[in-house]
């Protein structure tokens, strides 16, 4: 009988349960009524896109805890209107709510890739920087509206984390929930965009007349697949002695601003009422070209009449490009790029490179399913056998000296860029019109270190993708000190002896590099979910799903951080951590007290009960602890992962629903 009433008790507590979830969600619901009875102000000529009325913001966390907000922006767009409204939802009637501080992160292309936690970003990421912009809005949830525009962004998709500002949880305190403000942050956000009015429709590879009255102008033109330059001609009409320089401007997917622009330059149409123009495209896409009269000094602009292609393509005997295969594997973003192979278990790219010669790989990052991983690129030379063994260099006191004529110095410079192909350039920059970047890798045979390199690429940017490769030879390596009648040169005399580098220095021996040689380049492109598919050992690798956009994430676990889980530099002590693991696990003897005095009065289901909830919650809390004091019973992927997330694909991979 007393069985019977164990389980009415639960089932009871189960109905209970729901009803208050019920209730808080019924409350919930008519607060967010209540809080978007007010219509959306739509702005004159300006186009409502989309809205998102109520978005859950949480704590910072890990990318586990951040909301995503999907923006799709159309071309000849020339202000982007975001509006935000964050507010507090107040579900209790204990105590109040206070404004908390939300960040949102908007970027083009991708999920914007922040470390708001302030740990570092592992070895070997790509320098944010030199990815696109990630525009930063902080507002408080007090129900203000907060605006946001930006001028002519780039088609397609943006998109937008969201969440309140970090803090650490060491120093937050300890809540018990019931007897505190039961308060839940939401975002109201739209998108409002304005078009551009009268863009002209002509033929880059034709060029357009212009009446000078008509200005400012605006045109677009379509380029094709191709990476040769384009000769626009530019004529104006209906000019007199009274006019103005006017200003040239070329941009490629949107509308040229006073920062990008693909070239901008001035000329006075007085002199020369005709122009020919000539830049390297992207290919394959619009390009908008805009006229207007030049307002102060036109000296600050280059001059059309003397602006030419300063091509760094002279002595390129040769220029191609290859498109690379997708290698898929068939679970979240993994898969890889390579030359076209029937080799099924790699996909990694040899490429033979000769001086004079470009080449540019070209892949695509598809939208959507592609942007949630992070991508690896390594590049290496391939060196030949006597290299490896020992042969190529002399070796002094472990230090190797002297390089071989018969096997001479080269580099190669490789170029990363979306949506074109940049000149690598033997300074390790890489050009693309007048814009000037360092170079992705410059790998040299000078020694084991700097014929490698790598970069992690993470939330890669959907678009077409170029990786340009160029080889340099060792033209000159005079003057620099030889030996053994000019066969062998030092680089660095100062690893040599005192008497030796004397011996060295005052022969008059040199020798000429070469103009001409080849390599070959061993390539690798490879995206994963987190870092290489795992958190290091110090976490787990979990997927974000946010209305059917999906990220993956690492989840640390004892203090450690970073992208990949590696920072300790927050870890708790291990005694720390054993101590609070076996007050919390130990604590559960307690419950001897209440199974004696069960037992001795009979009560045999109470006491079975209790020595349950005793021995279960002890393994519980021993298991939950992190992983370098837990111990476990069985795997931990058996029940289910908090926050709601169930185990798929594999043991190690999560998807997660909404953050608890």
């Amino acid at each position: 009988m007393k069985v019977y009433y164990f389980l009415f008790l639960c089932v009871c507590c189960v109905i209970s349960n729901g009803d208050k979830e019920s209730e808080d969600d019924n409350k919930r619901r008519r607060l967010i009524e209540q809080l978007t009875k007010t219509r959306t102000v739509i702005l004159d000529n300006y186009h409502l896109v989309t809205r998102q009325i109520a978005t859950d913001v949480y704590m910072y966390r890990s990318y586990r805890t951040v909301s995503v907000i999907f923006y799709p922006i159309m071309r000849d767009v020339t202000d982007a209107r975001f509006t935000f409204q964050s507010e507090e939802l107040h579900l209790n009637n204990i105590g109040s709510c206070s404004p908390k501080d939300v960040i949102i992160n908007i970027k083009h292309g991708s999920y914007p890739a922040v470390n708001p936690d302030g740990y570092d970003f592992p070895k070997y990421f790509v320098d944010p920087a030199s990815r696109e912009h990630i525009h930063t809005i902080e507002l408080l949830s007090d129900g203000k509206n907060r605006t946001y525009s930006i001028r002519n962004p780039k088609p397609g998709n943006w998109y937008a984390l969201v969440y309140i500002k970090w803090e650490d949880p060491r120093s937050q305190t300890v809540e018990q929930q019931g007897l505190v403000a039961d308060c839940h942050t939401i975002l109201y956000t739209d998108l409002q965009v304005k078009r551009k009015e009268n863009i002209g429709l002509i033929d880059c590879y034709r060029g357009v007349t212009v009446d000078y009255k008509k200005l400012p102008a605006a045109f677009k033109c379509m380029s094709i697949d191709s990476t040769e330059p384009v000769s626009l001609n530019l004529t104006i009409k209906n000019t007199s002695n009274n006019n103005t320089e006017i200003l040239f401007r070329v941009q490629s997917l949107s509308l040229p601003t006073d920062d990008n622009y693909i070239i901008s330059c001035s000329f006075d149409p007085r002199l020369s009422n005709a122009q020919i123009i000539t830049f390297n495209p992207f290919p394959n896409a619009w390009h908008y070209v805009q006229l207007d009269y030049v307002v102060g000094n036109a000296t600050r602009y280059a001059d059309c009449e003397s602006y030419y292609l300063r091509s760094d393509l002279e002595e390129v005997d040769n220029q191609t490009t290859l498109d690379l295969m997708r290698d898929d594997k068939g679970r979240f973003f993994t898969f890889d790029y390579g030359l076209p192979t029937t080799d099924l278990q790699d996909a990694t790219s040899l490429v033979n490179l000769t001086s004079g010669e470009v080449k540019s790989l070209r892949y695509k990052v598809n939208q959507f399913l592609d942007i949630g991983g992070n991508l690896a690129i390594e590049a290496s030379l391939l060196m030949s056998l006597k290299y490896y063994m020992g042969y190529r260099r002399e070796s002094k006191k472990g230090a190797l000296l002297a390089f071989t004529e018969d096997n001479q110095f080269f580099k190669v410079v490789i170029c990363l860029d979306i949506g074109h192909a940049s000149v690598p350039l033997e300074t390790g920059h890489c050009k693309f019109n007048d814009h000037v970047k360092p170079a992705l890798f410059v790998l040299n045979s000078t020694d084991s270190e700097t014929i490698y390199d790598r970069v992690i690429i993470p939330y890669p940017d959907s678009g077409t993708w170029y990786i340009t490769l160029r080889l340099f030879c060792d033209e000159v390596v005079c003057p620099c000190p030889t030996s053994d009648n000019g066969t062998k040169y030092y680089v660095d005399p100062n690893a040599l002896d005192r008497d030796e580098e004397d011996d060295i220095v005052s022969s008059n021996n040199t020798r000429q590099g070469n103009s001409a040689c080849n390599a070959t380049a061993l390539l690798s492109l490879s995206s994963t979910s987190c870092l290489g598919g795992r958190c290091s050992n110090h976490g787990s690798c979990g997927l974000n799903t946010f209305g059917g956009l999906v990220m993956s994430f690492c989840s640390c676990s004892a203090g450690y951080g970073s992208w990949d889980c590696s920072d300790e530099s927050r870890m708790d002590s291990r005694v720390y951590m054993l101590v609070s693991v076996l007050l919390l696990t130990l604590s559960n003897l307690l419950f001897f007290f209440s199974i004696y005095v069960a037992v001795i009065r009979l009560y045999y289901t109470e006491a079975m009960m209790y020595t349950f909830t005793m021995v279960f919650s002890t393994f519980y809390h021993a298991c939950d602890a992190p992983a370098q004091v837990a111990y476990c019973i069985t795997r931990d992927d058996v029940a289910s992962s908090t926050g709601g997330g169930r185990i798929m694909d594999s043991p190690k991979t999560a998807v997660w629903g909404t953050p608890q």
